[in-house]
């Protein structure tokens, strides 16, 4: 029997940080704005927690992913994908028989749809995460 897929979403950071603002140019034309906020500390968080119970799972081929977008949000998304990097290596999870991968979220999308077996936990940030959930 297949085991369940576990996403883990930062939901103290992204988008949903609700700072939001909206502004009138003089030829009246709209123009919207939501701040995106991903701290290390945050990030650091969700992927230590992603990488613990992916140990905990008992399976030695237990893989994290982690989901982004850092190849277009190199400053946000690229700190994300940096610190969860870190805490993998600072963590010695390979020695727990935990795996790292990355995937960029659009291509993401499509190979969990096609062939959701090839993952077990996933690490994203909240955007991204409640997209894919």
């Amino acid at each position: 029997m297949p085991r369940t897929k576990l996403i883990f979403r930062e939901k103290a950071d992204s988008q949903y940080v609700k700072e939001e603002r909206s502004f009138t140019d003089a030829e009246g034309n709209i123009t919207a704005e939501a701040t995106r906020r991903v701290t290390s500390v945050a990030s650091k968080r969700i992927a230590e927690t992603a990488y613990a119970l992916a140990a905990q799972r008992g399976n030695r081929d237990s893989m994290v992913t982690v989901i982004h977008k850092a190849n277009v949000l190199s400053v946000t998304d690229g700190l994300f994908r940096t610190c969860c990097r870190e805490v993998y290596d600072a963590g010695k999870w390979s020695d727990k028989g935990v795996k790292y991968s990355e995937q960029i979220v659009d291509s993401m999308v499509y190979k969990l749809f096609r062939d959701p077996s090839e993952f077990d936990v996933i690490v994203a940030p909240n955007l991204y995460g409640d997209i894919l959930s």
